[in-house]
């Protein structure tokens, strides 16, 4: 499994990276606070939608949940169905707001 720590997902955001970012969180746990320009898919749905809304099996995507776990699940899973670019925020969304500014 591919694995990006937070400083290395700030430092893409800066250069403009074309990446998304996936928060696989509950609805509410997103709305609490997510990571600017994520896109929410809740991991208990992305089985079902994961084709229409991730259609380019080789663009960079960054899985993110609370701590990690979820969000490795959910690249196991889009690895499973093809996906070549998929990478797991370590620490989640937990470390990702220690860091950012």
């Amino acid at each position: 499994m591919k694995t990006i720590n937070t400083p290395e997902l700030i430092e893409w955001q800066k250069q403009n990276k074309k990446i998304r970012i996936i928060d696989v969180r509950t609805e509410y746990e997103y709305n609490e606070g997510a990571i600017k320009n994520s896109e929410l898919i809740p991991l208990d749905v992305l089985d079902r939608v994961f084709a229409e809304k991730l259609t380019d099996k080789d663009e960079i995507i960054v899985c993110v949940c609370r701590s990690g776990g979820r969000s490795s699940m959910a690249v196991d899973f889009l690895n499973n169905q093809g996906y070549s670019n998929v990478y797991n925020l370590i620490g989640g969304y937990t470390m990702y707001k220690l860091f950012a500014v």
